[in-house]
């Protein structure tokens, strides 16, 4: 690994060490795991450059994809795939590489998703729900079914499915996050899988809105912008990315012409709740006059109708008999 790069890490790793939340490693530890890295061939001078210094430095998975070299029975093989450190007192640099065949994303180990659940996982990779699964399917034959409640994740990325048992993750993955306080009722509806809108300072310490839920690759809670959580369209109407970012900045949004399914319109504000779900606000509904499925009826003239003309009876001519 070049000097400068190496320099780079320190100043880094050094800020991050004076601050009041403390990384998982220290600095030395996490010089020799990018030293590992450069040894199998992956790019260390962008990995330094992002983000995914500090991710891995407090025990997160790298947000990035990163080439490297892995070598299986004696034959070496390019692949990509993300970093992360494993558990325990002695820390691991593992990765987790990319699945290139084609995945069927309606189910996962036996278990066919709900359409809410599969919405879920085409929105941001998590079912949003605690999923019990038979964690021994699809593994070694002979294995007995073992029936377990798991979060369970979908890394677009990698193209792979991950599952966590519930049992395995601590309370307090629920209760802080990079040292900031959730409060109880955050952390039970964490605890549920759902998502959570709460505010949390941003790396220059503006107070930002952002959206927290369980990530079974993270093996801990991983942070979303809550733009991510703004639909693209509501009941018809489409929303504009100012719109979006007002709702993700936690701003209610006025929507006009929504339309229901009997096709009747209304005007009403919009915001996300604290689930990160789109929420009408209290008594703004409004109700569109004579608009039913966005067209007005036609008026319809009715045809003026003439009276038959009668034919006006002959005179009788003088000393003619009936």
């Amino acid at each position: 690994m070049e000097e400068s790069i190496r320099n780079e890490a320190m100043e880094k790793l050094g800020q991050m060490e004076t601050g009041s939340y403390k990384p998982r490693v220290n600095a030395e530890q996490m010089l020799s795991y990018l030293e590992e890295m450069a040894a199998k061939g992956v790019d260390v001078k962008e990995l330094v450059g992002s983000q995914d210094l500090r991710r891995l430095a407090y025990g997160k998975m790298t947000s990035k994809l990163y080439g490297f070299q892995q070598t299986r029975d004696g034959k070496v093989y390019d692949e990509q795939g993300k970093f992360y450190l494993t558990g325990g007192d002695k820390p691991e640099l593992k990765a987790i590489t990319v699945y290139h065949k084609e995945l069927d994303r309606s189910q996962f180990k036996g278990y066919v998703f709900t359409a809410e659940e599969k919405n879920n996982i085409f929105q941001n990779g998590q079912a949003g729900t605690v999923i019990e699964l038979d964690v021994n399917h699809g593994n070694k034959e002979g294995l007995e079914p073992k029936m377990e409640k798991c979060y369970v994740s979908y890394d677009r990325d990698l193209n792979r499915f991950k599952a966590v048992p519930v049992e395995k993750i601590s309370e307090n993955t629920f209760k802080k996050y990079f040292g900031h306080e959730l409060s109880d009722e955050q952390a039970a509806q964490l605890k549920t899988g759902k998502p959570v809108m709460v505010e949390l300072p941003d790396a220059k310490g503006n107070i930002r809105k952002t959206v927290l839920q369980f990530d079974a690759f993270e093996f801990g809670l991983k942070q979303y912008p809550a733009v991510f959580f703004a639909p693209r369209k509501f009941l018809g109407v489409e929303l504009t990315d100012e719109q979006r970012k007002a709702l993700g900045n936690g701003e209610a949004v006025q929507l006009n012409d929504l339309q229901k399914k009997d096709g009747t319109k209304f005007n009403a504000k919009i915001k996300l709740d604290g689930e990160a779900k789109v929420a009408f606000e209290p008594g703004e509904k409004k109700a569109v006059k004579n608009a039913v499925a966005a067209v007005e009826k036609p008026k319809i003239e009715k045809p003026k109708l003439e009276k038959p003309k009668l034919a006006k009876p002959k005179k009788k001519a003088s000393g003619q008999k009936l």
